[in-house]
């Protein structure tokens, strides 16, 4: 519905974005918190005005990142990098 490809791009630039934030954070040992890191607080990377309305890029971008940072952090926290 409405602007799907925009939240496909914006899921799949924060899974990316987050796993490898996650995998930094594992495997540096650091504590678990995607919300500190500066792409999940902007959620924009990757983000054209022509895309719609911004806050709809937002929130998808936020809830894949926070997946990808999981996904990331667990395998960091296990030495088993992709």
């Amino acid at each position: 519905p409405g602007n799907t490809p925009v939240r496909d791009l914006a899921a799949s630039n924060g899974f990316d974005d987050g796993y490898r934030q996650g995998l930094d954070d594992g495997r540096d040992g650091d504590r678990h918190d995607a919300g500190r890191h500066g792409r999940y607080r902007s959620a924009d990377h990757g983000y054209r005005r022509d895309y719609g309305p911004k806050g709809l890029y937002q929130q998808a971008y936020r809830a894949a990142f926070e997946r990808g940072y999981d996904d990331g952090y667990r395998d960091g926290r296990r030495r088993t990098w992709r």
